[in-house]
C-alpha cells in the first residue's frame, strides 16, 4: 500500500518537473543557440528510503535525478546578416561582462556607435580583447571567415574568440543561451568553424516536445487517480478497522 502511494506521489513529482521542462524548452524553440534541457530519471529499488531511522525495504519506483542540457548540434538558418554568425562544431563564443566572462552559441551581433563589436543587448565580444569595427568599414564590406578572422577593407580586424571545454555539463546556466564556468573549469581552443550570415537554431522540436508533455499529462492523470483509488481504499480499511 505504501509503496504505491510512493511510486505515484513520486510519479506525480517528476511529471510536474518535466512539464516545466518541456515548457522552458518550447519557450525557447525560436531562440537563436538555445540548448534545451532533459530530465534524467532513475529507478529507485529497495533499501532505499530510511523512516525513523530503518530503511524502508518496501519503497520501490523511479525518482527524478536531475535537469542537464543537451549540447548537441543544431541546424544552422540563413539569415545574410553579416554580423550574423554560427558555430558548427564543440565550441562557444565568449563573451565579457562586469562579472568575467560567460559563453554562448548565440552568435547575433552588433556594432555601437564608436565601433564595438557586442550582443544584441550590449556585452563586449571577445577577441583577444574587445573587437573594434572601423567607423570607415561598412558592415557589408565585413567577411568573418571560417576560423572566426574579422576582415574589412583588405584588413585584418580581430578574430572570434570561440572556445570549448572538456566537461560542458559542468558549466552554469544562468540564462536561455549563456553559461558561466565554474572555478577550475577552465577553457580549451575550439576545433570548430563558423559561417557568416546564419545563425544556429535552438536544438528543440517543437513536435518532440509537445508528444513527451501529452505523454506526461497521461502519466500524471494516472498517478493521479491512483492516488485516489488508494486514499479510498485506506479511508475504507480504516472504517472496518475502526
Amino acid at each position: 500500500m505504501f509503496n504505491g502511494i510512493y511510486s505515484n506521489a513520486t510519479a506525480i513529482d517528476i511529471s510536474s518537473r518535466q512539464h516545466e521542462v518541456i515548457a522552458n524548452n518550447l519557450a525557447n524553440a525560436n531562440t537563436p543557440g538555445f540548448r534545451r534541457t532533459l530530465l534524467a530519471v532513475s529507478s529507485r529499488g529497495n533499501n532505499a528510503l530510511q523512516q525513523n531511522g530503518q530503511l524502508n525495504t518496501n519503497l520501490r519506483g523511479s525518482e527524478a535525478v536531475r535537469s542537464y542540457v543537451d549540447f548537441s548540434q543544431a541546424t544552422m538558418r540563413e539569415t545574410g546578416r553579416p554580423l550574423d554568425v554560427a558555430i558548427n562544431g564543440d565550441g562557444f563564443f565568449k563573451i565579457q561582462t562586469d562579472g568575467g566572462p560567460i559563453y554562448t552559441r548565440n552568435g547575433s551581433f552588433q556594432v555601437t556607435d564608436t565601433g564595438e563589436l557586442v550582443t544584441m543587448d550590449g556585452l563586449s565580444v571577445m577577441g583577444g580583447g574587445a573587437i573594434q569595427i572601423p567607423i570607415d568599414v561598412a558592415l557589408s564590406d565585413i567577411v568573418i571567415n571560417d576560423d572566426g578572422t574579422i576582415r574589412g577593407n583588405g584588413q585584418e580586424l580581430g578574430r572570434l574568440d570561440i572556445v570549448s571545454f572538456n566537461d560542458p555539463d559542468a558549466l552554469i546556466q544562468i540564462g536561455p543561451t549563456r553559461f558561466r564556468a565554474p572555478g577550475g573549469v577552465g577553457e580549451i581552443p575550439s576545433e570548430a568553424v563558423v559561417k557568416q550570415g546564419a545563425l544556429e537554431s535552438a536544438n528543440t522540436s517543437v513536435v518532440s516536445e509537445m508528444i513527451a508533455m501529452i505523454v506526461g499529462m497521461r502519466h500524471l492523470e494516472s498517478a493521479q487517480q491512483s492516488l485516489k483509488s488508494i486514499s479510498e481504499a485506506i479511508q475504507q480499511f480504516t472504517q472496518l478497522d475502526g
